[in-house]
């Protein structure tokens, strides 16, 4: 399986936006937590005709802004590799093919897949965007896929769904609603408390180790 890229050691210098914040965006603004830790992604990149299906360029652009989503939680993400997709669909039609990739996760990483497709499995009709998907028979694992045609903030909302937030919100501009709103999506504050509890639960059970803190 060929490494396009890989980071060896982790450090905050490898995170490539880093803005700590001084107050939540938009209405009912709170004064942002201190910063917590960076957590290391692992990107596997699908191929179609034997070309990645996204550029680097796509993928820095894709972590700097969920940097910039996820600065008021103190929580923030660097690449530790870039890799090529493990054998398989590019396309992904439907649960097998969704589960199957739970048998290629790096260990203590976010592990993320960029595809070329993805289907709506309850809805056929549909192609979405990304999705945060345990494999039904391996549930304590988890995974975020996102698909090549995905808008730049995609990453960041199944960044939130990995790190505790579960539920749709229907605040426009919301960083967990469809609804778009003006500027960067928007954290609530129980959001920004979820983060970060479910971020240090997964690094005091390991199941993700982090890069030093962020520095203010």
């Amino acid at each position: 399986m060929p490494v396009l890229s890989s980071l060896s050691v982790l450090s905050p210098l490898s995170v490539l936006s880093v803005c700590v914040v001084c107050a939540l965006r938009g209405p009912g603004a709170i004064e942002a937590p201190p910063p917590l830790a960076v957590l290391p992604l692992t990107v596997a990149v699908a191929r179609v005709d034997g070309a990645p299906v996204v550029d680097r360029v796509w993928i820095d652009d894709r972590v700097e802004q969920a940097n910039a989503i996820l600065a008021p939680t103190g929580v923030q993400v660097a690449l530790a590799e870039v890799r090529a997709m493990p054998e398989g669909p590019a396309a992904l039609e439907d649960r097998k093919d969704r589960d199957a990739l739970g048998a290629h996760l790096r260990p203590r990483r976010v592990n993320i897949f960029v595809v070329a497709s993805l289907r709506d499995v309850d809805e056929p009709e549909r192609l979405r965007q990304g999705v945060h998907w345990r494999p039904r028979r391996a549930r304590q694992r988890h995974l975020v896929i996102v698909a090549a045609y995905s808008g730049r903030d995609t990453l960041a909302h199944e960044l939130g769904h990995f790190l505790g937030n579960p539920r749709h919100s229907h605040t426009p501009g919301n960083l967990m609603s469809y609804g778009r709103g003006p500027g960067l999506p928007t954290l609530d504050a129980a959001q920004v408390r979820t983060i970060r509890a479910t971020a240090r639960r997964m690094l005091r059970s390991r199941e993700l180790v982090v890069a030093p803190p962020v520095s203010p």
